[in-house]
């Protein structure tokens, strides 16, 4: 029975080559472009999901009320993630990154200026497991100028991944930084990306008690089971207790958000964003799109 179908098919398509070229190339190519919009779809749907607790990681968001203008800020202030780690119980981690300038390091007769450095606290390993080729995640980034590098960049100033750890790099004001680790590359779909990392205790002590200055981007590891809106409604309090000797008088009001990490790319609305996002309008237009080709094909 099969043998007769597949011999009536063959012969149709002899008899009529054209036409049969036509279909088979039309298929072809819905199918083709249907799963080019599928690969693409699936990947926007991914961004951060390989983190291993990535349904307990969240963004703390900053809400501003001034008298003429509201804004909403990806990032928040230095003092933030310790109060947060020391006075909730719900908060197993909490961990900052801020943007570094862009910088030129050296190694030996090599030099390349590097774009996407974050300086950031210790644990952040504890939140963020990106994969470690080298080095030990539980002190990587305690001394002062420590610093953590991709597969990349160690490949671009040391033509290998591994040994690398112990050695040293200079940056363009002189400063030795002491290679404590190296990670694979971070992956493309997450919503924050780097090529290095430099110890918090690096960065100058005047951030430690200033509530007036935003420019941290503060996650936090909530504990299993903890609701992150129940987690929001308790920061309310916050403004009150360290911030409202400082706005109280420009009549400014701050209250944070708790967006999960997983939502970030397709579905947030602050400014700042550390990289550009994508949108989940375009997630479902490009579905249906592939879904139609399909048929139509």
């Amino acid at each position: 029975m099969i043998k007769n179908l597949i011999l009536v098919a063959f012969r149709n398509l002899v008899k009529d080559k054209g036409y049969s070229l036509l279909n088979i190339l039309g298929l072809t190519i819905g199918i083709t472009f249907s799963l080019f919009l599928v690969f693409y779809v699936m990947d926007e749907l991914s961004f951060d999901r390989h983190f291993e607790y990535a349904n307990r990681i969240h963004r703390i968001n900053a809400y501003i009320d001034e008298p003429d203008n509201k804004m909403k800020w990806a990032n928040t202030q230095f003092p933030l993630a310790p109060v947060l780690q020391k006075d909730f119980p719900e908060v197993e981690e909490a961990i900052r990154f801020v943007s570094a300038e862009r910088k030129m390091f050296k190694k030996g007769e090599l030099k390349f200026y590097e774009n996407k450095i974050y300086y950031t606290d210790s644990n952040i390993f504890k939140v963020f497991d990106y994969k470690m080729i080298e080095g030990n995640p539980t002190t990587a980034l305690i001394e002062p100028n420590s610093i953590v590098l991709t597969a990349s960049l160690a490949e671009k100033y040391f033509g290998k991944t591994t040994g690398v750890t112990g050695n040293t790099i200079e940056d363009n004001d002189g400063k030795l930084f002491k290679i404590t680790a190296i990670l694979e590359d971070i992956p493309k779909n997450s919503h924050i990306l780097f090529n290095v990392l430099i110890s918090r205790s690096t960065l100058p002590k005047e951030f430690a008690n200033s509530w007036g200055s935003f420019g941290f981007y503060t996650y936090v590891l909530l504990k299993p089971n903890v609701s992150a809106q129940q987690f929001e409604d308790k920061l309310v309090p916050m403004y009150d207790k360290y911030m409202a000797s400082i706005f109280n008088q420009f009549n400014i009001k701050v209250k944070y958000g708790v967006q999960p990490v997983t939502a970030i790319h397709l579905h947030s609305d602050m400014s700042n964003e550390p990289e550009e996002l994508g949108s989940m309008s375009y997630v479902y237009i490009l579905s249906a799109v592939a879904f139609f080709m399909l048929m139509i094909a």
